[in-house]
């Protein structure tokens, strides 16, 4: 099995199918149809930290599913790193 994106111990199943960019149609419709029913069950409107994570329901992913999540994981967190960098070096106004 592939190792979640760290991520993933955060994020909850329907935050990254509406929030996270990149997310095919079969993978959106994979989250809502197969990981979110699973833990509706949990679900709260503001959840703890964790506690509702995707990565608690990895296991019921595919590995290519699990693989394009950790890349477009890795992708969203180079751009929050790229986007602060430019943050802090933009000329006072």
């Amino acid at each position: 099995m592939i190792k979640p994106h760290e991520l993933f111990k955060y994020w909850r199943a329907d935050q990254v199918a509406e929030c996270m960019s990149g997310v095919p149609d079969s993978l959106y419709l994979t989250l809502w149809n197969e990981i979110i029913p699973h833990q509706s069950d949990e679900f709260q409107e503001t959840p703890e930290a964790g506690f509702e994570a995707l990565a608690n329901y990895w296991h019921l992913l595919s590995e290519t599913d699990q693989t394009l999540l950790n890349t477009l994981a890795a992708d969203h967190e180079a751009k929050e790193f790229y986007d602060s960098i430019f943050c802090h070096l933009s000329p006072a106004e």
